[in-house]
């Protein structure tokens, strides 16, 4: 009786009469990016609804499409049309358990639809949505997508008769994830194709010049890792050094040259704020420094990370006049001295 009776009051307060439509939804998004991503042109966020209907890349179309001015950005949901939702890809389980499977609970599973959050460069400036990775051979760079581990939105295209289902718990639940309001649009998490409801919370998208987003939106969210290859390492050693004994079998590329001559690689971000995989480790005679970094790549529905890292090595004596260990880039406390690709403690 309880859980009918909340149920009958929420309706009333929502649906004053039988025509009304579900409210629309809402989600907040907080962006983060790769220090080295560099852009030319505005960066956009599009709520992107994909199809398939057997072709080889998805189509898609866009419900919201507006200009990133901020690192935090809320966005209004509205489902496309009847046609469209019909041809919705993936159409994924979604439970109103909270993610408990405890036996002798009540477990409501429906089908659902997460639309996709897609951040871009609008390289052609046209304020609109035009990539190569889906529909087309369009200019704009996918800068970022929703992830299927984040927090993030489902859409439920069976609203009212889900509702019919739920128990005073799940109903419950269903509040928590749409701040009590009567909307198709609930909080979701899980991972891949396994979603459960959840109370709301904040999406994130990180941004950077990999391939994961645009291979995540092509491929429907189903991402295959590989073994992540050994890092690749350029190594640039003081000519007053031998680059065969420093670098040793370590590197890609090894080569001597003048350390004054060169141009240092960047150190510290925007903020003055020192970025990640800058290392700096020295023994009693050797000095180095390491640039790390790492790039996703794709090929079809399989990503790689990339790890790549440029390094130079010096003496104690004679470190070139930009050298920023010591003063901008602690030293290392131990470890080896040619460990390009793992953190380390400072003094």
């Amino acid at each position: 009786m309880k859980r009918t009776l909340a149920l009958a009051l929420f309706t009333t307060a929502c649906l004053p009469s039988s025509e009304r439509p579900p409210e629309p939804g809402s989600v907040t998004i907080t962006l983060g990016a790769s220090p080295t991503l560099t852009v030319a042109h505005p960066i956009r966020i599009a709520v992107v609804w994909v199809t398939q209907e057997g072709r080889e890349l998805p189509s898609f179309v866009v419900t919201e499409d507006r200009r990133v001015r901020s690192e935090r950005i809320a966005l209004t949901l509205v489902a496309p049309s009847p046609a469209t939702v019909r041809d919705l890809a993936p159409i994924e389980s979604i439970d109103f358990n909270g993610g408990a499977t405890s036996l002798g609970r009540m477990v409501l599973r429906t089908s659902a639809y997460r639309p996709r959050f897609v951040v871009y460069e609008d390289v052609d400036e046209d304020q609109r949505l035009a990539p190569s990775s889906i529909e087309g051979d369009g200019p704009d760079r996918i800068l970022g997508a929703d992830s299927s581990f984040s927090p993030i939105v489902a859409y439920l295209p069976n609203l009212d008769l889900v509702l019919e289902e739920l128990t005073t718990e799940q109903f419950a639940l269903y509040e928590a994830s749409t701040d009590g309001r009567y909307t198709a649009f609930v909080a979701a998490r899980g991972m891949l194709d396994s979603l459960f409801v959840s109370p709301r919370e904040d999406g994130s998208i990180f941004l950077d010049d990999g391939d994961i987003g645009e291979a995540s939106v092509r491929c429907l969210h189903r991402l295959f890792g590989a073994t992540t290859p050994p890092i690749d390492v350029d190594f640039t050693v003081n000519d007053e050094l031998d680059p065969l004994v420093v670098c040793g079998t370590t590197a890609g590329a090894c080569r001597s040259r003048d350390l004054d001559d060169v141009v240092p690689p960047p150190f510290l971000d925007d903020e003055d704020e020192l970025l990640p995989g800058v290392t700096c480790r020295r023994n009693e005679q050797l000095e180095v420094l390491g640039v790390s970094s790492t790039r996703a790549e794709c090929e079809g529905c399989q990503c790689v990370s990339q790890r790549s890292a440029v390094a130079f090595a010096t003496t104690t004596t004679s470190t070139p006049t930009w050298w920023p260990c010591g003063d901008v880039v602690p030293y290392c406390r131990g470890g080896a001295l040619l460990a390009f690709d793992a953190g380390c403690t400072t003094d």
